[in-house]
């Protein structure tokens, strides 16, 4: 009976979707799904798949394949089919084969029209160790160069060492002034020590300065214990005599170039500069043009 099966079901769902597979897995009779389609409790989205409700789906609910060259695809109300001339690496679970994250991220990019989503989506992959950011620079090159502008921006973005969009925008922004020759180049997300002592991860770092900068958001930082974590790590700067700016998204967005002026401001008026014996290790090998033309100014 399907209600006495469906307690032992529900913990398998996931974003209020289960497959035939994953019922059986988790030793429930692989035929739910239908009997409870039929009864009109759960709406059937593609075969042995299933949404947990009546419906309808939500866009994220969406069972989207890729179909590769050679095949031919089958229209459906509640499948998204995205057509590839290229065959893709793919891995299983619960009898159903998925892309590598790489691929399904770039993919999923390439769809998007806004620079800070794109970014939000790549970085946010790269961060969380989804996936590298060489291996999504690979995908991207494998793919058509036509509307892969922000994509290959924010691919680019990873490779710098960013890990958000706002470090991405402000990495931007204190690229202009690289060019322009008011600031020397810089790194993203570096580690600093000191002997055996870490003193931090600054967001941005002016190597050779002592100056650097964190985006710090309202999201990652409201708590009682993120913000005293915050003002810990502020200290802990001070305390070797370098200079931290900190500036909210927000902010950064109002201010755009003027918030560059007090960066450059800072690193004209730290006479102290880096505490003897700094060493600066950039956030992965220092092996691509971008990282390198962010270190030296533009000629």
């Amino acid at each position: 009976m399907p209600k006495l099966a469906l307690p032992s079901a529900l913990p398998l769902v996931r974003i209020g979707i289960v497959d035939r597979a994953t019922l059986v897995a988790g030793c429930v009779d692989g035929d739910l799904g239908d009997r409870l389609a039929r009864t009109g409790q759960w709406l059937r989205l593609a075969p042995s798949v299933y949404l947990a409700g009546p419906g309808p789906p939500t866009d994220g609910q969406l069972v989207e394949v890729l179909i590769g060259p050679g095949t031919r695809s089958v229209s459906s109300p509640y499948v998204v089919v995205h057509q590839s001339k290229r065959a893709a690496s793919t891995w299983t679970s619960g009898g159903v084969r998925y892309v590598m994250p790489e691929r399904a991220v770039i993919d999923g990019a390439r769809r998007l029209t806004d620079l800070s989503a794109v970014r939000a989506l790549v970085l946010g992959a790269v961060c969380r160790r989804f996936c590298l950011a060489d291996d999504l620079r690979l995908e991207v090159e494998s793919g058509w160069r036509r509307g892969s502008g922000l994509v290959r921006r924010a691919v680019d973005d990873a490779i710098a060492g960013a890990w958000s969009a706002p470090e991405a925008e402000a990495a931007d922004l204190v690229s202009a002034a690289v060019r322009a020759r008011r600031l020397p180049g810089f790194l993203l997300n570096p580690t600093l020590l000191l002997g055996d002592r870490r003193i931090g991860a600054p967001d941005g770092y002016v190597p050779g300065t002592g100056v650097g900068w964190q985006v710090d958001s309202r999201r990652h930082h409201s708590g009682d214990d993120d913000f005293d974590a915050t003002l810990a790590a502020h200290d802990g700067y001070a305390a070797y005599g370098m200079t931290m700016l900190h500036v909210t998204p927000r902010r950064l967005r109002m201010l755009g170039p003027a918030w560059v002026d007090l960066l450059v401001a800072a690193v004209h008026a730290n006479g102290a500069g880096e505490p003897a014996g700094l060493v600066v290790e950039p956030n992965g090998p220092v092996q691509d043009g971008l990282r390198r033309r962010a270190l030296a100014p533009a000629r």
